[in-house]
């Protein structure tokens, strides 16, 4: 089964009518799995690995000051205690201790893109925690253990952004005089698109190692992920990949001018 990672940005993509919901919904026509595993930006937790367990996990609004309707949407997912205990095992087998979390929802960072590929609700759907602290080796490792998973049809799914820095986002929206109602369409910032395609480049030519290397070398990482928790799902799904898979991409584009919105699917 296929790995990728989503750029998942608002929250508000769940409603939007964009391009962005229309390659996602047009790749899960294409793509459905037994499975599907999602390490999120909005699921960090210390050590040791949380993995969710739960029959019906159900979801989180972990957002606020949106519309009404935005605390209306569902999406009753089905968990599986099964495949939870297959993904412990295979972090046990690999000198880790991961724990069983029966009581976590899905985070909007798995849930929304979900919503727009499989609206059926019928794919069962686990998260994985990003660990504290945090190491992109240590989350390539990860992916690498787990792996195995997808000879079973479970597909992996990294749910970030590549540039995000909200904090910037914001102000240089109140600076433009602009709105949420703006947010789609801020002037694109060079050095967003800059590291972008930086990432591109290395997705492309399958370099790994520059990849993992993206906080020394990746010039203005610190402006692109001033914290790395947006960033940090692209190790876990780099690990899950082999070595001859290379990929394509499900959407690029950005939203308030500087958030990435590229997303990409493992090709062999």
């Amino acid at each position: 089964m296929s790995s990728i990672y989503v750029g998942h940005g608002a929250p508000l993509n769940a409603v939007w009518d964009t391009q962005y919901r229309q390659h996602l919904s047009a790749f899960g026509k294409t793509d459905r799995p037994e499975a599907v595993v999602v390490v999120s930006a909005h699921f960090e937790q210390h050590i040791p690995l949380q993995i969710t367990s739960a029959e019906k996990p159900g979801i989180i609004y972990d957002y606020y000051g949106f519309p009404e309707e935005m605390y209306q949407l569902t999406y009753d997912a089905p968990g599986s205690p099964h495949l939870a205990g297959r993904l412990a095992q295979l972090l046990e087998q690999s000198g880790r201790t991961p724990m069983l979390n029966a009581d976590q929802g899905l985070d909007h960072g798995a849930w929304i893109p979900l919503k727009i590929m499989y609206p059926e609700v019928d794919i069962p759907v686990l998260q994985l925690s990003i660990p504290i602290p945090r190491d992109p080796l240590e989350l390539y490792r990860i992916g690498q253990a787990v792996a195995p998973l997808r000879q079973e049809g479970v597909m992996f799914m990294g749910s970030g952004n590549l540039v995000h820095n909200l904090r910037h986002t914001f102000s240089r929206m109140a600076a433009h005089g602009q709105g949420i109602d703006g947010f789609a369409t801020m002037p694109i910032e060079q050095w967003a698109v800059d590291v972008d395609d930086w990432v591109k480049e290395h997705l492309d030519d399958g370099n790994t190692e520059m990849l993992l290397a993206s906080p020394q070398k990746l010039e203005n990482f610190r402006a692109a992920a001033p914290t790395t928790e947006h960033y940090d799902p692209l190790y876990f799904v780099l690990g899950t990949m082999s070595p001859s898979e290379g990929v394509s991409y499900i959407h690029e584009g950005f939203e308030g001018g500087s958030i990435s919105m590229r997303s990409f699917v493992s090709q062999s």
